[in-house]
């Protein structure tokens, strides 16, 4: 922002991509814009939240054309942070191993609700508020088109998950089920504070730019399953094709 200030051409827009979790734990049923407090209290949090306040100031003191959008999960294809990321560490161990593994819910997520919204929509998002004049200067919401606990995710990407297998392999969908979620334990006390509740009200997003998700959620979420599973499977491939040539 610093280099747009002093630039001899400003640019048009300058877009935050910033998160619900700047919020903090939730009081209420939703996050409000200019209502709720920001309390982000994690690392990654108190960075966002440090983002967020430096685009309003860059706004207020230098008319710089700032546009602040707090998202809530996105999910789509070519999302591959396995390592921590609900969806794609799901879909490694449903269709990454030989045999289908059960997602893993950690027993302090049992309460977690959020919300989901598909990569697309997110896009559309953007362009809308990069074509409104209104939008300049302004903090938005991006609230997502499902509100859903973490379990209740979870068993609905196993379910999806065995409807697309059945077309390929009717007995690995039948182990995809039988699996269901494995509940873990923590072995190690998290670093990471973790906030039970977040859901976003979305209503000024609405209202400014006519926003509104795209696909269902069922679909978004079939086409994205069905995404991890061909790019596992041609991974497995790649590996046998490999040994036979090493062989």
């Amino acid at each position: 922002m610093e280099a747009c200030r002093i630039t001899q051409h400003r640019p048009s827009m300058i877009f935050l991509s910033s998160t619900d979790k700047v919020y903090g734990e939730m009081e209420g049923d939703s996050y409000f814009e200019h209502l709720t407090p920001l309390r982000g209290i994690g690392v990654y949090d108190s960075a966002k939240l440090a983002a967020d306040v430096f685009s309003r100031t860059y706004h207020e003191a230098f008319g710089l054309p700032t546009v602040t959008l707090r998202m809530c999960n996105i999910f789509g294809p070519y999302d591959f942070n396995s390592g921590y990321r609900l969806l794609p560490r799901a879909m490694k161990n449903i269709f990454g191993a030989p045999d289908p593994v059960a997602p893993e819910l950690y027993f302090d997520a049992i309460e977690h609700h959020r919300d989901y919204l598909y990569v697309d929509d997110l896009v559309n998002a953007i362009i809308l508020l990069a074509h409104g004049s209104v939008c300049r200067g302004e903090v938005y919401n991006l609230a997502g088109g499902t509100y859903l606990s973490t379990p209740t995710m979870l068993r609905t990407i196993v379910e999806l998950s065995a409807n697309v297998e059945r077309d390929y392999d009717a007995g690995r969908a039948e182990k995809i089920l039988r699996n269901g979620i494995a509940v873990r334990v923590s072995a190690n006390a998290s670093t990471v504070h973790a906030i039970s509740k977040q859901h976003l009200n979305g209503e000024k997003l609405v209202n400014d730019t006519g926003f509104q998700p795209g696909e269902s959620f069922t679909d978004a979420l079939l086409e994205t399953i069905r995404f991890y599973r061909e790019y596992f499977i041609g991974i497995k491939a790649e590996v046998a094709s490999a040994k036979r040539l090493a062989g």
